[in-house]
């Protein structure tokens, strides 16, 4: 479990990720749908850095989007009767 953010300077990452926690380069973040804003199972995007610092608690993870998000023209959200 970890937060995705984006930062101008260091692009997309997964912020509080445990420092012990089972990553590596090459996994695939999903979306897990507990915030009740995005459903579960979408791809996110891929591991391609992890750096771990035994001073601190959480690693720092950097991901690659699993889109571009310069080409997305337009996004097409499907919900079931229940969540509208």
């Amino acid at each position: 479990m970890g937060i995705v953010k984006y930062k101008m300077s260091g692009g997309m990452i997964l912020d509080n990720f445990p420092l012990h926690g089972s990553i590596v380069v090459g996994d695939t973040v999903i979306s897990s749908g507990l915030g009740g804003v995005y459903p579960s199972g979408l791809i996110v995007g891929y591991v391609t850095e992890v750096e771990r610092d035994e001073t601190e608690p959480f690693c720092h993870v950097k991901l690659t989007p699993a889109v571009n998000f310069h080409s997305v023209e337009e996004v097409f959200v499907l919900m079931t009767e229940g969540e509208m």
